[in-house]
């Protein structure tokens, strides 16, 4: 779930758990460095791209942790990433096509 209470806010994206009792506990939280744009589960990482073009991944083996495992931001204003065609995971790290420009990388910390 991705979280701003105002365009001027911090951005986050939280994990909760529906527990027992039938309610939402947050489990953890990640502060994002704009508001997210988009985002995809690829494999065992879960991509978000913001809106200033950081593009961020999370193991998603374990999401409730939220542990961000690379982060980098794309420098091409006149190309926006998309994680439609994406592809990667915790060993490969993450790739993605860039239409004409070729294939941004993004390495994944261990």
């Amino acid at each position: 779930m991705y979280r701003s209470n105002s365009t001027n806010s911090d951005s986050y994206i939280e994990a909760w758990q529906f527990d027992a009792a039938g309610k939402f506990n947050k489990k953890s939280n990640a502060s994002l460095p704009s508001a997210p744009y988009s985002s995809r589960v690829i494999n065992d990482i879960l991509a978000v791209v913001c809106d200033d073009t950081s593009i961020l991944a999370y193991d998603f083996s374990d999401i409730m942790l939220l542990r961000c495992v690379g982060k980098d931001s794309i420098s091409l204003y006149y190309y926006w990433p998309s994680l439609d065609n994406a592809i990667g995971s915790l060993s490969t790290g993450l790739w993605i096509p860039m239409d004409l420009y070729g294939v941004y990388a993004l390495k994944i910390q261990k």
